[in-house]
């Protein structure tokens, strides 16, 4: 039974970045200085926020790897799985091993073929035989000893081998062995474009004719793209636009001229080249989860941050902070600057969380649980490398074991007896013949009761019993003597006689004493 958990992580992380907006200490060091005259965005002000942001559009392509099981424990998975199907259909997978591998049949006839080996699996079966070939031949004989045996060791084996095809199936995904999209992935990018995804031009929606409505004014409207996706907060953040060309809010370098009243393809240009900043000649380096998290609580820290008299907050970037309204349009003046805004003052400044911090704060949480989930497989592994040994025990107990079985001897012919004739009912000379072990003791009569055993050869009597005794006598070695059972006389009037029941002559050795025979009346 798995022992993994899925625990509830919203609420923890929800949690902890209260607690670090509440510490001054750490918002002091996090946010950038801003005041009512300073000056306008030329500079890179706004690094900050580009390099927290950054992480996401890094992480899109190079988000460490999560981590799996070593590849030992993935062999002990795969090859338990082979033996179950060998020791299941043995026959078939032994009959397949000697076939040459151009020889081996895709599919055997319906009547030589185990269901576990026809159609689609024929594949897996074959491959099978070709691992089979490989073992060696005490393998061979532990495993043909397994497979037609039914005892507790029979048992224990098949239990071991369930038993880690549970362990992984509870543990897939450290495994390797799913196909599920990875969550946390899956998030980092819904926190980029949305959901649905939107690229290209489309990353500012149609509708945001101008700068002010894709990233927000505190006097009429919250940012619409910039709300939805971290791409689209990038842009307002770090862009120019038509009347404030080439501001190096986020970085020193002329930036593309986007006309927000027709855009044509000026937000994939301006897109391309942020995101070739953001990778640097950090390009192939692996973002962790670690910085995933730390990118997400810094970023919820400076949206929360409270500025200006009016105790502003849900601003984004920099801005001249006045008295007044504060629109984030790019230009240089009081109540302007390169940001996104997030609240508005007819809603009393209330943040509203961007639907990009949300999507990343599932992204943590993912992160979170595959931790857990590795921790678990790790234990897993150590579990399947321990049921391994245990399968190497069996199996060198059922080496010993078909070893000490006694082989089957071959069964020995059974004899055939001719069945002896009884002469005495012939009753006419053509039917006694010498054949029969018969002989017509009458020189002239053709009929009556002259047909008598050749030579006194055995020969039942009236009572059916074998005439045998002299035979038996003669094996004792004594077959001068005379002696011979005594007899009952049973029906005088007809002077039949028949053997006592029971009476058996023994085998004797050659130095007992023939008058020392006894024979039981």
């Amino acid at each position: 039974m798995s022992m993994l958990l899925r625990a509830p992580r919203k609420q923890d992380l929800r949690n902890s970045i209260t607690n670090a907006i509440a510490t001054t200490g750490f918002i002091s060091i996090i946010l950038l200085a801003i005041n009512s005259d300073a000056a306008a965005p030329t500079t890179a002000v706004n690094a900050r926020e580009f390099a927290l942001l950054c992480t996401l559009v890094s992480a899109e392509d190079n988000l460490e790897d999560r981590r799996t099981a070593d590849q030992a424990a993935k062999d002990v998975v795969a090859l338990a799985a082979k033996i179950e199907l060998i020791l299941a259909n043995l026959k078939h997978i032994e009959r397949l091993a000697a076939a040459e591998p151009e020889a081996a049949p895709k599919e055997s006839r319906s009547d030589e073929t185990p269901e576990a080996c026809k159609a689609a699996k024929a594949t897996v079966c074959n491959e099978a035989a070709q691992i089979y070939k490989k073992f060696r031949p005490n393998e061979k004989l532990a495993l043909a000893f397994l497979a037609e045996t039914t005892d507790k060791l029979r048992a224990t084996f098949n239990d071991t081998l369930k038993h880690i095809s549970n362990v992984k199936a509870d543990n897939a995904a450290y495994f390797g062995e799913t196909a599920e999209t990875r969550l946390a992935l899956a998030n980092i990018k819904k926190a980029l474009y949305g959901s649905p995804e939107a690229t290209g031009d489309a990353i500012i929606e149609s509708g945001d004719s101008t700068r002010s409505t894709a990233c927000g004014n505190t006097g009429s409207t919250a940012a619409n793209s910039a709300k939805k996706r971290a791409a689209a907060a990038l842009i307002c953040l770090c862009s120019s636009d038509n009347t404030n060309a080439n501001s190096g809010a986020c970085f020193d370098a002329a930036k593309p001229d986007i006309n927000y009243g027709n855009k044509r393809s000026s937000i994939s240009a301006a897109w391309a080249q942020i995101k070739q900043k953001c990778r640097g000649s950090n390009e192939q380096k692996k973002v962790t989860a670690a910085q995933v998290k730390a990118a997400t609580a810094e970023l919820t820290a400076l949206i929360h941050q409270k500025r200006g008299d009016k105790a502003l907050a849900g601003l984004l970037g920099t801005a001249q902070i006045n008295a007044g309204a504060v629109d984030c349009d790019g230009s240089e003046a009081n109540g302007k600057g390169s940001c996104v805004i997030l609240s508005t003052s007819a809603n009393k400044y209330k943040v509203e969380t961007p639907d990009w911090l949300t999507a990343l704060e599932a992204a943590i949480a993912d992160l979170e649980q595959e931790q857990i989930d590795i921790d678990n497989g790790r234990k897993a592994e150590a579990h399947i490398l321990a049921l391994n040994s245990s399968l190497t025990t069996l199996l060198a107990q059922a080496v010993a074991n078909a070893k000490q079985a006694p082989p089957q001897a071959a069964a020995a012919p059974e004899k055939k007896s001719i069945p002896q004739k009884d002469c005495t009912k012939n009753t006419k000379k053509k039917d006694c013949k010498e054949g029969d072990g018969c002989k017509w003791n009458s020189t002239e009569a053709t009929e009556g009761a002259f047909c008598k055993p050749k030579d006194g050869e055995g020969q039942p009597n009236a009572a059916g019993t074998e005439d045998g005794i002299a035979g038996a006598v003669e094996t004792t070695g004594c077959a001068h003597t005379k002696i011979r059972p005594r007899v009952k006389m049973i029906k005088p009037v007809t002077n039949k006689i028949v053997h006592l029941e029971g009476v058996k002559m023994v085998k004797m050795t050659r130095e007992l004493k023939c008058a020392k025979m006894q024979v039981f009346p």
